[in-house]
């Protein structure tokens, strides 16, 4: 036996991967984020209404979809802008949101070690 031999008994080497996961905090903070940005789909999509001085409801339309006529964009004043102040401020906060707990909470790392195959349990047909 020479002394570059390995022994009889010597394992194979193990395969090992590194696991990056975010944290609890992380997690929690992009599931909020997460909704904030359905909430401003849906201030995005969703028709807005005014009454006017008849006590009518009045279609203004949406952000995406503002008023086609210069009257009713009149009766309608600034609810489209109103909502698109809004619909930005609440991009704005989901991510904020997002970023800063993913930046606040971090990611958590570790080393995962694969197994060998158990090849005692094969069938024998």
């Amino acid at each position: 036996m020479s002394e570059f031999d390995e022994p009889a008994t010597a394992s194979p080497p193990q395969e090992r991967r590194a696991v990056v996961a975010m944290t609890t905090g992380a997690k929690v903070s992009v599931l909020v984020a997460l909704l904030l940005v359905v909430f401003m789909a849906f201030l995005l999509l969703s028709p807005i209404s005014r009454s006017d001085p008849t006590s009518k409801a009045l279609d203004c339309g949406s952000v995406l979809n503002p008023p086609p006529t210069d009257f009713v964009r009149g009766l309608c004043g600034q609810a489209n802008d109103m909502r698109l102040a809004q619909t930005v401020a609440v991009g704005a906060a989901a991510l904020i949101v997002g970023v800063g707990g993913i930046m606040t909470f971090g990611t958590s790392r570790r080393e995962d070690v694969a197994r060998e195959p158990d090849l005692d349990d094969a069938d024998d047909d």
